[in-house]
């Protein structure tokens, strides 16, 4: 008897432990695979959408600069099938092809291609959220007060969504600005520094603005 109750906290201290462990390891598996995706150096966030072409004039002048990426990025909402809605989810439009970011780490399904439409890819945050949702199947988002149903091709790995927010999700860019109908048109801009040019991060954020 003394001997099962002297081993018995040991043996919840011990699932206590791997408990904490498997987290610990799991934050920074996603943490590590969000920077292989995102590996551009800045990030810029405009106030407002400007020509894609005006953009990348204005930054072209600014030196230190390799590459750079427009993406467009506005709010979403998923209409359920019993006509409720969710909080916004963050959906981006970008270029799967970009030289600027990597393909996430997949969970299921695959990546956005080049020629896909109606194709959306679904953070494990809005899958969490929404759990109903899985890969193959169609969700109806409400964009600008319009209703679009997609189909869902993938689950990608990521951080959840902040206080009202259920997490991202990504369509192909020309896609996203037919819908919004500003096509040509960017308010995100992603940017690679150049290598090796002895202009600090800090500097290069400073003259874009």
């Amino acid at each position: 008897m003394l001997n099962y109750l002297s081993n018995t906290p040991l043996v919840v201290a011990g699932a206590v432990f791997i408990t904490l462990f498997n987290v610990r390891e799991t934050i920074f598996k996603t943490t590590e695979q969000l920077m292989r995706m995102q590996s551009y150096d800045l990030q810029v966030n405009f106030s407002q959408q400007y020509r894609i072409d005006e953009v990348q004039h204005e930054l072209n002048k600014i030196p230190g600069i390799m590459d750079m990426d427009t993406w467009l990025r506005t709010n979403a909402k998923r209409i359920r099938l019993d006509g409720s809605e969710s909080d916004n989810i963050s959906l981006t439009g970008l270029h799967p092809d970009s030289k600027v970011i990597i393909a996430p780490e997949m969970l299921e399904g695959r990546w956005l291609e080049p020629n896909d439409a109606n194709a959306i890819v679904i953070s494990s945050s809005v899958a969490q959220r929404e759990p109903d949702l899985k890969v193959g199947q169609l969700i109806t988002l409400k964009i600008n007060d319009r209703a679009y149903t997609l189909q869902i091709v993938g689950k990608a790995l990521s951080v959840g969504g902040g206080p009202g927010e259920t997490g991202a999700a990504y369509v192909n860019y020309p896609y996203l600005a037919s819908l919004v109908r500003n096509t040509a048109k960017s308010n995100v801009t992603m940017i690679t520094a150049l290598p090796n040019t002895g202009i600090p991060l800090a500097d290069l954020k400073k003259r874009i603005g």
